[in-house]
């Protein structure tokens, strides 16, 4: 694995994007969670430290698709945690699911998106429902997503918001890249 970069190390610009991230709408949950292998922050966030150039805007970018975004919580949640098990990312499913469940998404369905059986469940999640999930399973496993289910999640959805759920996948089909890439996850 690549070396972590600590806290001690960073040098100022590294700093002002730390303080960023910490004192931004994430700051709850990173207060009390620290990275078990030496990097500043965990999962994805360290590794942003690295290129404060790119790190701030992949952090913003995020931040705007969690916190200032069109989806309602349970769209939102229901489609990371369909991004972060296609992926299989443990450490996006395991911030992710309490935070899905908490917005109401059944524990029979997120269950089955974990397992990949979903389909079993389109009576309950609904056309629209099982559009979220299979465009963002295409999108990690061939980064397209069919036209048709565009067309469902538009007029399902809302134009706007079927934009940022694909914009949303991508993003955190990139954060279990990077995850993976830098073992902080």
């Amino acid at each position: 694995m690549p070396e972590p970069l600590a806290e001690a190390t960073l040098d100022n610009e590294q700093r002002r994007l730390l303080a960023a991230i910490v004192d931004g709408p994430r700051g709850s949950f990173l207060a009390d969670e620290r990275s078990p292998d030496g990097w500043a922050l965990p999962g994805p966030f360290g590794p942003m430290l690295l290129a404060p150039g790119v790190g701030d805007p992949l952090q913003a970018l995020g931040a705007a698709l969690r916190y200032a975004g069109r989806l309602d919580d349970a769209t939102r949640e229901l489609a990371i945690v369909a991004t972060a098990a296609a992926c299989g990312s443990r450490y996006e499913l395991d911030h992710h699911l309490p935070l899905a469940r908490a917005a109401g998404v059944p524990d029979s369905v997120l269950d089955a998106v974990v397992d990949g059986t979903e389909a079993e469940l389109l009576g309950e999640i609904g056309d629209v429902g099982a559009a979220v999930v299979q465009a963002c399973r295409e999108l990690v496993a061939t980064g397209r997503v069919e036209p048709g289910r565009v067309s469902t999640l538009e007029a399902g959805l809302g134009r706007a918001e079927a934009f940022e759920l694909l914009v949303l996948a991508g993003y955190y089909r990139l954060l279990a890249a990077v995850i993976a890439a830098y073992g902080t996850g």
